[in-house]
């Protein structure tokens, strides 16, 4: 894994260095912090100059496989973190928890919905622009999931979505608790001890 450098110098350099020392693939970061380090249509740039075109070019007069590792939906860090918010990030675009919370709250990472429109739209056209100017270059998402740190997934629109295909508003079913019926012991073994179950057993001597 590569995250490609400031200078297209030192990105040549890794590279090159990465086929010498016997390996036959590289991930290149691609897309995250919500830029894009090609020159996209759609998204911001991350770095100064191409980094994808360059890497296509050298990895390919190499013989060395390139694939992009792509961030899906972690777009944006917490502001503590220094690094500059992505113009595509849209506070609407946030996916949030079952307790009206965003990840950037929780976590600290900014994480989108994919079932916002916009959303959506965007990460499509990003990932057909990918495979039009370069098809030889190995697609790799990640990110393609909702943040572990809650009960993610109740954006407006995965709400609205839900409640049409269920009748069921999701944030209602997310307070309900669930009731287990009480254990049932079967066969031999041992088992826990049921408290509320006076004891009937006493004690006798053995014979003899």
């Amino acid at each position: 894994w590569i995250r490609p450098p400031g200078s297209p110098q030192e990105l040549e350099r890794t590279l090159v260095a990465a086929k010498q020392a016997g390996f036959s693939e590289v991930l290149l970061e691609g897309f995250y912090h919500g830029r894009a380090i090609w020159k996209s249509d759609l998204a911001p740039m991350k770095l100064d100059y191409d980094a994808l075109e360059l890497a296509s070019r050298v990895t390919a007069r190499a013989g060395l496989g390139l694939n992009l590792w792509f961030e899906t939906l972690y777009w944006r860090p917490d502001s503590s973190f220094g690094i500059p918010v992505t113009p595509l990030w849209k506070d609407s675009y946030a996916t949030l928890s079952a307790a009206g919370q965003t990840s950037l709250e929780v976590s600290k990472l900014g994480f989108v919905d994919p079932t916002d429109p916009e959303v959506g739209n965007l990460l499509s056209g990003l990932s057909a622009e990918l495979g039009r100017l370069y098809p030889q270059v190995g697609l790799h998402l990640d990110y393609l999931r909702y943040p572990r740190e809650a009960d993610f997934g109740y954006h407006p629109a995965a709400v609205a979505a839900f409640l049409a295909q269920s009748g069921i508003d999701a944030r209602v079913l997310a307070r309900l608790k669930r009731v287990l019926p009480p254990p049932t012991y079967d066969g031999h073994g041992p088992h826990a001890l049921q408290p509320e179950t006076a004891a009937s057993a006493t004690w006798r001597e053995p014979a003899g």
